[in-house]
């Protein structure tokens, strides 16, 4: 139910994956979807076209930067800043 069943309202969001980016393949086979600025109000298109739609979402590893972390990130119960915080002497 929504806000007029009084019911709090269920926030949420997706990451929409795509095949990795050539020079991310290495690491992973797939990679976020980046959304180029300029394509984002058709994304949020009410009644776009799906294809339309889809076809903003590409593999672009412009604008990424890549670090070693710790070993932390591997599980999923742990959350916080440790995992992201670079490895000391870990070079990018």
């Amino acid at each position: 139910m929504g806000k007029s069943g009084g019911e709090k309202p269920l926030r949420s969001f997706t990451i929409v994956t795509t095949a990795a980016a050539p020079e991310l393949a290495w690491l992973h086979h797939r990679m976020p979807a980046v959304l180029a600025i300029e394509d984002a109000a058709r994304w949020l298109a009410p009644g776009e076209d799906a294809a339309a739609a889809l076809a903003c979402l590409r593999p672009d590893a412009a604008g990424l930067t890549g670090y070693a972390v710790s070993r932390l990130v591997n599980r999923v119960g742990n959350d916080g800043p440790e995992c992201v915080e670079p490895l000391a002497g870990a070079g990018g």
